[in-house]
């Protein structure tokens, strides 16, 4: 797991989904980062969880 903070908003990306079942999932293969990052930056995220099988991988 790794943990990643935009304006005190984490952006955590792992491979167990089932940990973080109150976070925003989205897929770290297909996901648009800048997207994900304006939508914090607006307020409209409060909890991201970027998911992917093999973490290391990315």
């Amino acid at each position: 797991m790794y943990k990643v903070f935009v304006k005190d908003v984490a952006i955590i990306v792992t491979s167990n989904r089932d940990d973080y079942p109150d976070y925003g999932v989205f897929s770290l293969k297909d996901v648009d980062l800048l997207k994900i990052i304006k939508k914090i930056e607006k307020g409209k995220l409060k909890k991201v969880l970027l998911y992917s099988k093999n973490e290391k991988k990315y």
